[in-house]
C-alpha cells in the first residue's frame, strides 16, 4: 500500500514539475482506440567467412523490400499508427542516396517512423549512457540530414544489460546493477532531452521479462526500475520514458504464474499513468530453421492467450520480428487465393489485427466481399478455435445448395458438408471442429471455403490451438 501511495505522490510531483513542458507522448493517428506499432525483421542471414566459418549478419533487407513495393502494403501503412525499425541497421546497411529516397517517401505517406536505439549495452564502448548517445546522435544527426523526420525513439532493455552483464560492478565505487541502470539510462535520458533534433519526441523503454540467461529480470527489478528511473528523471527536471514495452518470454516461462506476472506489470503501468505496450514476437520460433507461417502461428498464439486467458487489455499493439522470419514481407493479401505456404509479415499482421483488435469476440470480417454483394464468409468465432467454430456467412440471393469443405496446410481437403438451402442475408453453420471421419482436428491453420450453387466464396483462415 505504501508503495502504491509513494508511485501516485511521485505520479502527481512529476505532472506538478513538468506542467510547462511539451507533452511526449505517442498519437492514435487513426482513432482506432488502440496504438499499434510494427517491426519488421532485420534480415538475419548466415554468411561462409573465407575461413569457412559461418556468421550471422542483419542485412536490412526486409526494409527495403517494405520501401521498394508501396503498393503492396498500403492497407498495413493505413491500420499502423507507427513503424519502427533499427538505428544501427539503417546506419550499416544504406547508402545515403537510398536512405534520403526512402525517408522521402515516408514523409511524404506521413509514415510516424520509431527509431530503436540503445541507451545502455554490455557491449564495447556502449556500457554508459554517455557512450550510447554519442553512438546514436551521429546517426540521427545522418538521418536528420537525409530528410527523416524522427517520431518517436525506442530504447532497448537498458536493464537487461546491465544485470546481464553485471555493470553495476564496473562503477566506481560499485554499486548495484539496478541502480546503474537507473543512473546511466538517466543520463542519456538528460543528453537527449537536450538534443535540438530528437529532444521532444516520445521514448519507449523496451524491457526484457525474463530472460533465459542468468540473472533474469524479475517483476519486482522492472517495477523498480521504472520507479526509480522516473524519480531520477523528476529530479533532473527532464521528461522520462513515454511507454513500457514488454519483450515477454513467453515460450520459455509459458506458466500461468509469469502470464498473471505480465498482467501485474501491465495493471502496474495503468497504476501509474505509464502507457502498457505488448509485444508479439515469435518466442517459438527463432532461428534460420523455422518458417514464416511460424511466425504467424505464434504470434496469433500468444494473441490468443494475453488477450482471451489472461484478459490482457494493452495500450499497444506491437507486432516485432526480431530474427530470421518472416523471410517474405509482402504483398499484405493475394487478389484470389493466398498459395498455402504464404505467410509474409504484412499479411500476417493484419490477420493478427483483425483477429484481435478489429472485434473484440475474435471474428474477423471480410467487408469488401459484402460491399460487391457476392456470396461470403462473414467471420469465423471463436478463432483461434480450441474445437468447433461457428461459421457466418453471407448470401445476397436465396441460395439452393451450400457446402462447407475445410483443408489442412497442405491443401489437403479433410471436411467436406453439404448444409443445404441459404436464405438471403445472413446464416450460421456449425463446425465441429472434425475431420470427415470424425477425428478432431490438430493443433495448425486450416482454411475453409464455402460454394453457393457452384460459386466458391474466398478462402477464410482458422487457427486451431489446442491445450
Amino acid at each position: 500500500m505504501l508503495k502504491y501511495l509513494y508511485r501516485v505522490i511521485m505520479l502527481l510531483l512529476m505532472t506538478i514539475v513538468l506542467i510547462d513542458c511539451p507533452s511526449y507522448a505517442y498519437e492514435d493517428q487513426n482513432q482506432d482506440g488502440v496504438i499499434v506499432r510494427i517491426c519488421s525483421p532485420p534480415g538475419r542471414e548466415l554468411v561462409m567467412k573465407p575461413d569457412s566459418t559461418w556468421v550471422e549478419v542483419c542485412t536490412g533487407y526486409p526494409f527495403r523490400d517494405l520501401m521498394d513495393n508501396p503498393d503492396d502494403w498500403d492497407v498495413t501503412r493505413s491500420v499502423i499508427d507507427y513503424f519502427a525499425y533499427a538505428s544501427w541497421i539503417l546506419n550499416d546497411n544504406f547508402t545515403n542516396a537510398e536512405l534520403e529516397s526512402y525517408f522521402t517517401q515516408m514523409n511524404n505517406w506521413d509514415l510516424n517512423f520509431v527509431l530503436g536505439v540503445i541507451a545502455l549495452k554490455n557491449l564495447p564502448c556502449a556500457t554508459t549512457g554517455e557512450q550510447c548517445y554519442a553512438i546514436e546522435s551521429a546517426r540521427w544527426i545522418r538521418y536528420d540530414s537525409l530528410g527523416l523526420t524522427i517520431s518517436a525513439l525506442g530504447i532497448d532493455e537498458p536493464l537487461t544489460a546491465a544485470i546481464g552483464g553485471h555493470l553495476g560492478e564496473t562503477a566506481f565505487p560499485p554499486m548495484s546493477d539496478l541502480n546503474y541502470a537507473v543512473r546511466e539510462t538517466a543520463d542519456w535520458l538528460e543528453l537527449t532531452r537536450s538534443d535540438p533534433i530528437i529532444g521532444n519526441v516520445p521514448i519507449s523503454l523496451v524491457e526484457a521479462y525474463p530472460r533465459n540467461t542468468y540473472p533474469a529480470t524479475s517483476k519486482e527489478e522492472i517495477i523498480e526500475f521504472i520507479d526509480c528511473l522516473q524519480e531520477e528523471c523528476l529530479n533532473r527536471g527532464i521528461v522520462g520514458i513515454s511507454d513500457l514495452a514488454l519483450d515477454y518470454n513467453w515460450c520459455g516461462y509459458s506458466a500461468s504464474y509469469y502470464w498473471n506476472e505480465v498482467i501485474d506489470l501491465e495493471d502496474y503501468a495503468n497504476s501509474i499513468g505509464l502507457p502498457f505496450a505488448m509485444i508479439f514476437w515469435p518466442a517459438r520460433s527463432y532461428t534460420s530453421a523455422h518458417t514464416d507461417e511460424d511466425f504467424y502461428l505464434d504470434i496469433m498464439y500468444q494473441g490468443d492467450l494475453y488477450f482471451n486467458t489472461y484478459g490482457g487489455s494493452p495500450d499497444f499493439i506491437d507486432v516485432t520480428a526480431w530474427d530470421y522470419i518472416p523471410v517474405q514481407m509482402i504483398p499484405e493479401s493475394y487478389e484470389n487465393f493466398r498459395p498455402l505456404d504464404a505467410f509474409p509479415f504484412t499479411c500476417s499482421f493484419l490477420d493478427f489485427y483483425n483477429t484481435y483488435y478489429i472485434k473484440a469476440d475474435g471474428n474477423t470480417t471480410n467487408s469488401s466481399s459484402q460491399t460487391m454483394n457476392i456470396p461470403s464468409i462473414t467471420s469465423l468465432s471463436p478463432n483461434p478455435a480450441r474445437s468447433g467454430v461457428t461459421v457466418q456467412f453471407h448470401s445476397p440471393d436465396f441460395t439452393t445448395s451450400v457446402r462447407f469443405e475445410a483443408f489442412d496446410v497442405t491443401g489437403r481437403k479433410i471436411r467436406t458438408e453439404d448444409i443445404g438451402a441459404a436464405c438471403s442475408g445472413d446464416n450460421i453453420y456449425s463446425w465441429d471442429g472434425c475431420t470427415s471421419s470424425g477425428e478432431p482436428v490438430s493443433s495448425g491453420i486450416y482454411f475453409v471455403q464455402l460454394t453457393f450453387d457452384g460459386q466458391a466464396s474466398d478462402v477464410s483462415h482458422l487457427l486451431v490451438v489446442k491445450e
